[in-house]
């Protein structure tokens, strides 16, 4: 029947019994899979860590910017 629709017959529960199979057109299937993969990946929350690196060889007008930088984003709501 699979053949006759140019479908493939695929085997979705091996461990049922009796095994449970579904004519579907694979490659279809794998390109929506893949597709709603994406879209969740893109949905995800991406988290970004700053920082900010001092040395001691730093001098007083290379730290106030960052210093500033520093305590605005210290100041700001953060989640």
């Amino acid at each position: 029947m699979a053949r006759e629709r140019s479908l493939d017959l695929v085997e979705i529960s091996p461990n049922a019994v009796p095994p449970v199979c579904k004519i579907q057109d694979y490659g279809k299937y794998l390109y929506e899979k893949d597709k709603s993969e994406r879209a969740a990946r893109k949905k995800q929350k991406v988290i970004t860590i700053k920082e900010v690196k001092f040395s001691v060889t730093v001098d007083e007008p290379t730290i106030r910017p960052r210093k500033t930088r520093l305590s605005a984003f210290w100041g700001r709501a953060t989640r």
